[in-house]
């Protein structure tokens, strides 16, 4: 029986990897949302 080392990837690495990307695009819309907001509001300040 042959074994086929690195031809591919398991479930669970796919796992990992979804994982991974999932909290990093978390960490960026909770970084970029605040800074939207208070663009936002400095834009409403200069305004009025």
């Amino acid at each position: 029986m042959e074994t086929n080392w690195g031809k591919g990837f398991t479930l669970i690495e796919l796992l990992i990897i979804v994982a991974v990307l999932g909290i990093l695009a978390a960490g960026i819309i909770v970084v970029i949302d605040p800074l939207a907001k208070i663009n936002s509001a400095n834009l409403a300040k200069t305004e009025t």
